[in-house]
């Protein structure tokens, strides 16, 4: 892996495709742990675009039973403070890259790779409302590269749409392993038990493996109605299904990232010998 490189960028608002279904997520949780069924989408067909990151699909249920796994003996984990809510859970991903220009049949010297991965994770959740922080850990494994059926996925979605359809997925990174662990934790700074019309969160990150291993930390600024930050576990999660009061808010959000390897542009264990990758010395972060 080459010498770690600092990012940064910032974040105005974000615009998403999200359903979930909505339950408890303050204290009640403790009495009635949230059982949760959510589906992001992000495609920048909606950017009118067609480059580098272009697909993403997350499907994340939660329930009380995911908690019994083995798995959950590998993620963070608090069973002294009684105070702490715990939520368990598993999430398929899947991510599509493709590079700059969509059509050519031929590789893009020094542009990144057509690449793909699919993988599942058992996620575990530990908010404090009292100490205004959560706990954020994951452990997945999964496939990178045909496997992960990118090339289907996206000629069907362009079909759909009267888009163009790609000319380079033969060069895409070959089969490997995708094995991921991740942290986060995201403190509130803000001391107000009630909601409130403003609020500041730091927040910290860090993923180990393949395909992405980095690290981030940023700051976070709520603006609106809403509940407390770290007393939810989605930010779309509105309380009780009986609670009439309505929410609304946006933020700003600025980010630094510190990135060590990327296996959706250098390859991972066993794709190195795949039709086209950028070396690592030819990787700019």
């Amino acid at each position: 892996m080459s010498s770690f490189k600092i990012i940064h960028y910032w974040v105005l608002l974000l615009f998403g495709v999200q359903l979930s279904t909505l339950g408890s997520t303050t204290a009640q949780e403790k009495a009635h742990p949230l059982r949760f069924l959510q589906l992001e989408y992000d495609n920048d067909v909606f950017s009118a675009e067609d480059w580098y990151y272009t697909q993403g699909i997350k499907v994340t249920w939660l329930a009380p039973k995911l908690g019994k796994s083995p798995l959950r003996k590998l993620l963070l984990n608090n069973r002294k403070d009684t105070q702490i809510v715990h939520h368990y859970g598993l999430q398929w991903t899947h991510s599509m890259y493709t590079p700059s220009l969509l059509t050519v049949n031929f590789v893009l010297p020094n542009d990144r790779p057509y690449a793909s991965y699919m993988y599942v994770t058992q996620q575990h959740w530990m908010l404090h409302p009292t100490k205004k922080y959560r706990l954020f850990s994951q452990i997945g494994i999964g496939m990178m590269g045909p496997a992960a059926l990118a090339e289907p996925m996206q000629r069907l979605i362009h079909y759909a749409t009267g888009s163009v359809q790609p000319g380079g997925w033969k060069f895409q990174l070959q089969n490997d392993l995708v094995l991921q662990y991740e942290v986060r934790c995201d403190y509130s700074f803000s001391r107000k038990q009630v909601p409130s019309w403003i609020e500041t969160i730091g927040f910290a990150q860090a993923r180990l493996g393949l395909p992405l291993t980095d690290a981030s930390a940023g700051v976070m600024l709520r603006l609106g109605k809403m509940k407390p930050f770290c007393s939810q576990l989605f930010s779309t999660s509105g309380g009780a299904a009986a609670e009439k009061t309505s929410y609304g808010w946006f933020y700003l959000q600025g980010q630094s990232y510190i990135v060590g390897y990327n296996a959706t542009m250098s390859g991972g264990i066993w794709s190195q010998d795949s039709p086209y990758l950028l070396p690592e010395r030819r990787v700019n972060r």
